[in-house]
């Protein structure tokens, strides 16, 4: 790993009513929209920021809500800026 790089490792949390968890986060905490997608549904994936902290929200779907042996699955993913790489 260079010193260019940041590797940090990012909540995804997942909510019913997505739209409505990404305006509270904005109004609660001034959360800034980095990233946002809306199905035709209204379902929502969004990455947010408060301050230098990023987190996701996305509506809750069949793909990441699983529960084994009464236990609700957490993941946790991490994402890795590259050098030079640019946000579309």
């Amino acid at each position: 790993m260079t010193q260019d790089q940041h590797i940090a490792v990012v909540p995804m949390l997942s909510v019913r009513n997505g739209a409505r968890a990404v305006e509270f986060y904005k109004a609660a905490f001034g959360a800034t929209a980095l990233f946002r997608v809306e199905n035709e549904s209204g379902e929502v994936v969004a990455q947010l920021s408060v301050g230098r902290a990023e987190f996701w929200v996305a509506d809750e779907s069949p793909q990441f809500v699983r529960v084994e042996g009464g236990y609700r699955l957490i993941e946790i993913r991490t994402l890795t800026k590259l050098p030079g790489a640019k946000r579309s």
